[in-house]
């Protein structure tokens, strides 16, 4: 599979859908905390309204860039299989993700904006910082950066949750299997890439990634900011069956359901279950 079509153009078109509904809760926010700033006088109704636009912000893009990659694994399924999923269910699932991937989206945008202004505010008290300091600080809380990195995190969850979709209707109607390998996005780019979490898992199928690293079970993204992707290939039933299909001892119930599920046949999978904040695949979008 390649990886998510027009990649940089949905990160930098949702970056910018993120910016500009950031730019009035800023304002909103500082007013809020007065001056000195203190965080104990923004009312919990206005944290309430940032995060429902957050959600309303988010909801679209989400869903669109879910619908890019189920479509584009789709076109994969056809190709190798002759397989497609009925186009109203995965629109259909695809608005269901983009609701519930946009709540649980926006819930950590606001618990991160939380911890960013109150460490600008106590930086006043403790430096004794000027309020043009503090507004840079803030500034940054709420910069360009942040944005991009919110976004390309959750292209690469819309990739995962997408594609991981149309894997599971395929293996419930055909009883096939198919099987994901974890890759770098071929692009040229700056520094150490991949990072140490994902260099590992580079080039390793899905039935692997919980003996290497149990955080990595959903598959790509790893951590904030990641934009690892996955190549997919269908397993004959031979090459199903050889799969071990048993989780390392002592491992999670989570991780153990996973293995049983990839080292199956695939004829007993039920339906994939609706997206939940508690289903949806990929971490946390942001560090503090």
């Amino acid at each position: 599979m390649p990886e998510l079509p027009n990649r940089d153009q949905n990160v930098a078109r949702f970056a910018g859908v993120l910016k500009r509904a950031t730019t009035d809760q800023k304002r909103r926010l500082v007013a809020a905390m007065g001056w000195p700033p203190d965080m104990a006088r923004v009312p919990a109704t206005l944290w309430l309204e940032i995060e429902r636009e957050q959600t309303e912000a988010a909801r679209g893009p989400l869903a669109a860039m879910f619908l890019v990659a189920a479509g584009a694994m789709m076109a994969f399924t056809r190709r190798e299989a002759g397989y497609i999923v009925v186009e109203e269910i995965i629109v259909a699932e695809s608005l269901s993700y983009g609701q519930h991937r946009a709540e649980q989206l926006a819930a950590g945008i606001v618990e991160t904006t939380k911890q960013r202004l109150t460490a600008a505010a106590d930086a006043v008290t403790e430096d004794n910082l000027a309020p043009s300091a503090f507004r840079e600080k803030v500034n940054a809380a709420f910069g360009e950066e942040r944005a991009l990195t919110v976004a390309g995190t959750e292209a690469t969850t819309a990739a995962s949750n997408g594609e991981g979709t149309v894997q599971e209707h395929y293996e419930a109607d055909t009883g096939g299997v198919m099987q994901a390998i974890w890759r770098h996005r071929n692009r040229l780019v700056f520094g150490s890439h991949p990072c140490p979490l994902c260099a590992q898992l580079i080039g390793t199928t899905q039935d692997e990634w919980p003996a290497i690293d149990p955080e990595a079970i959903a598959g790509p993204p790893r951590h904030p900011n990641c934009d690892c992707e996955l190549t997919w290939r269908l397993l004959s039933a031979d090459e199903a069956q050889s799969l071990t299909g048993r989780a390392p001892i002592g491992s999670p119930q989570l991780y153990a359901d996973a293995y049983a599920r990839i080292g199956s046949s695939g004829r007993n999978n039920p339906r994939p279950p609706r997206f939940t904040s508690q289903t949806l695949r990929g971490p946390v979008t942001e560090n503090p």
